[in-house]
């Protein structure tokens, strides 16, 4: 229960700090029936869609890799150098402890 305060809490500071207005839950956290309900639920209440991989993909972290892989692909982040890896855009220190 505490693990699953912790996401919530943090999921929650993450929609409000950046504004997104959807999620995705996935890899292996994801199998978790108590925690899929939380977030749907609390994703409703901020107004924001919630997708929940198909538990048959939520054994490990691929299903999320692979999408937001593909995300970043459909955007043209698609870098061919390493000078070009480091134009995409990223936030590698983004904080939700604040």
């Amino acid at each position: 229960e505490a693990v699953i305060k912790s996401i919530l809490l943090k999921l929650h500071r993450a929609v409000i700090q950046t504004g997104i207005k959807i999620v995705c839950l996935s890899g292996g956290v994801a199998t978790n029936n108590r925690l899929r309900r939380a977030v749907f639920l609390q994703m409703k209440k901020l107004g924001v869609k919630a997708y929940l991989a198909p538990k048959k993909f939520t054994g490990d972290n691929a299903a999320m890799i692979g999408l937001a892989g593909l995300w970043a692909y459909n955007r043209g982040e698609v870098a061919k150098t390493p000078a070009e890896i480091k134009k995409i855009d990223r936030l590698p220190n983004l904080n939700f402890e604040n």
